[in-house]
Formats: C-alpha cells, sequence, structure tokens
C-alpha cells in the first residue's frame, strides 16, 4: 500500500470545509482478506457467521463486499479476474466509496511501459502511429484517478467507464471518438486520457487518433 497524497472528494472548491481524503494503492487484490465471521462496530472480529457465506473485507476500513461466485470467476485472481459482467483481465480497479486503486497482475506484464513511451510517437510512420499504442502503467493510472476526482454537483456520478452501444465499454480512441461533443464524452474516463495524452505531445496532430505533422 502506499499514499500518493490528498484531494477533494467531489466539493467544488469554493464549498466550505471541503473534505480531503487519502489515496490507497495496491499492486494486486490479494489486499481484499476473505472472513467467514462479522465484525462488531470497532473492527474486532465476532461468532457471528455472514448469513451468505465468507465475503471480502477491506483491512483498514472493515468494510464487506460479497465473494463473486460461478460464471468465469477464478478464486486465484480474485477481482481483477473476469466475472459475470466483464469477461476480460482487469488491468486495475477503483473502488470511489474506500478511495482505493488496485492494479491487476495484467498490467505488470513484460513490455509494458511504466511511463508513456512517447520516443514511440513517429509522424513519419507508415501506417500510421495510433495513440491507442502509448497504452502504459501511466495511462492506466490517470484513467482509474479520474474516477477517483472526477464527482462534482454537475456530474454527481462522477467519471465513469461509459458503455458503448454493444454493451462493452468505451476505452481506446475510436470508442472515445464516437462520444464526439456530447455530455457522456465529458464523464468518460479514457476520454480525459486522450485528452492529457494529446496535450503532453502538443507537437502532434492528434485529431484523428494518429501520430500526424501538424
Amino acid at each position: 500500500m502506499v499514499l500518493i497524497g490528498w484531494h477533494g472528494s467531489g466539493e467544488l472548491i469554493w464549498r466550505l470545509n471541503p473534505a480531503y481524503r487519502t489515496t490507497r494503492l495496491y499492486c494486486d487484490s490479494s489486499w481484499w482478506q476473505t472472513e467467514e465471521y462479522q465484525r462488531d462496530d470497532e473492527g474486532k472480529v465476532t461468532q457471528i457467521k455472514f448469513a451468505n457465506g465468507p465475503r471480502y473485507v477491506d483491512p483498514v476500513g472493515f468494510v464487506t463486499r460479497a465473494i463473486p461466485s460461478g460464471g468465469m470467476f477464478d478464486p486465484t485472481l480474485g477481482l481483477c479476474g473476469p466475472d459475470a459482467e466483464d469477461h476480460d483481465l482487469s488491468d486495475a480497479i477503483t473502488n470511489r466509496g474506500l478511495n482505493v486503486i488496485t492494479f491487476c497482475p495484467s498490467v505488470w506484464k513484460a513490455g509494458h511501459p511504466v511511463t508513456i513511451p512517447q520516443q514511440l510517437a513517429d509522424p513519419t510512420r507508415i501506417p500510421p502511429f495510433p495513440i491507442g499504442d502509448l497504452d502504459s502503467l501511466t495511462w492506466t493510472f490517470f484513467h482509474e484517478y479520474t474516477h477517483l476526482v472526477g464527482a462534482s454537483i454537475f456530474f454527481p456520478e462522477g467519471v465513469i467507464d461509459v458503455k458503448n452501444n454493444r454493451g462493452g465499454m468505451c476505452y481506446g480512441f475510436p470508442e472515445c471518438s464516437f462520444l464526439g461533443g456530447s455530455r457522456l464524452a465529458t464523464i468518460n474516463a479514457d476520454n480525459y486520457v486522450l485528452l492529457a495524452l494529446a496535450s503532453y505531445l502538443y507537437m502532434y496532430d492528434w485529431s484523428d487518433g494518429t501520430c500526424r505533422i501538424p
């Protein structure tokens, strides 16, 4: 676990006494402890079992959540693995209620860069270099962090992963550009990542999702 800083919990800066919270980071989902018995208000284990079997427990706040079962759920992968709603391995998971970002094993795979591989951006490459090839741990972290800090009185639901018309998520340039200038584009996490990348590598034209000379 690493403390990376403080941020407002959705309040705008001109509101009185905004709340600030610490963000917890974990390298995999094994930090969720499996417990069979409930805890009391002081966090002490009781002799009362959970009604529907063991649950995952946050060792810091003792908040519990159900352990997925059936379908494609793999206990060895925990919450980072596939489940009934998402059949793919997750790169990371954000829990806004607990203010936690959990990185998953898939994001630590060999060859996956930690920082943005900006040296790869080449406006002369044929075929054109796509912005999606700048995927990195930095991209994943930025994406997840927008989920934590994006709530406001204008968007109380916060920044989310918008679903496309096929039931999948709007990840990457093609899906994000499909949202256009709609309100959905302002609450979709990857739209902010792409905006940040294009602004960071401002010397190139990314308007069509590829690296071009302005």
